[in-house]
């Protein structure tokens, strides 16, 4: 990871992920991710107050560069999809925070956090 640790043209630092070599090829959980944002789909369109606090959430993450729009895969490149939702805060009603399920999600018994990763020297 040290060695693909840079600044991109806009001077963001941008890293890759810092998974063990060699680790197993993650499964596809496309068919989860896709019955997850189905049911958030649903969700919002029962609540459009709630539809309106998620569609503000995710136009700040994308308006700040937290987030892009991932490239096309080829037809057996690896991916993995993390499915998203919502919790409200009790004391922030009106503001809904967007969560990245990366631990509990698990595809075949496997989430992206229990894919080991190498530990940095901070984390040594």
């Amino acid at each position: 990871m040290d060695n693909e640790f840079v600044r991109d043209s806009e001077g963001s630092w941008v890293a890759p992920l810092p998974f063990r070599v060699p680790r197993q090829p993650l499964p596809s959980n496309k068919p989860q991710a896709l019955h997850r944002a189905n049911m958030l789909d649903a969700s919002l369109n029962r609540n459009p107050v709630k539809r309106e606090h998620f569609l503000t959430f995710m136009s700040k993450i994308l308006d700040n560069n937290h987030a892009e729009l991932a490239p096309p895969l080829g037809e057996h490149e690896e991916c993995w999809y993390l499915p998203l939702f919502g919790v409200y805060h009790p004391k922030k009603p009106d503001q809904i925070r967007g969560v990245f399920d990366s631990s509990s999600a698990k595809c075949n018994g496997v989430s992206l956090n229990s894919v080991p990763a190498n530990r940095s020297r901070l984390d040594q």
